[in-house]
């Protein structure tokens, strides 16, 4: 994960960088991350934006603060 800053507005995301190598895994991705991308709840971490640039996949979530969740619930 890498934290980008919207420039626009200033907004700080989580960002993670995915690779693919076929059409196939592609697609496979696509369908997952768009599933991910249609959750609301207060508990899950909100996808705001799924890119594909080159032969990666770039997830853009609500960036979540505190360390990360192995370490939050050892």
């Amino acid at each position: 994960m890498r934290v980008v800053t919207n420039k626009r507005t200033g907004k700080q995301f989580a960002a993670k960088f995915k690779e693919y190598s076929s059409e196939a895994e592609l697609e496979r991705h696509c369908l997952e991350f768009g599933a991910i991308a249609a959750l609301d709840h207060p508990n899950i971490v909100r996808c705001r934006d799924i890119y594909v640039n080159g032969n990666k996949i770039i997830i853009v979530t609500d960036l979540v603060e505190g360390g990360n969740l192995t370490e939050v619930a050892a």
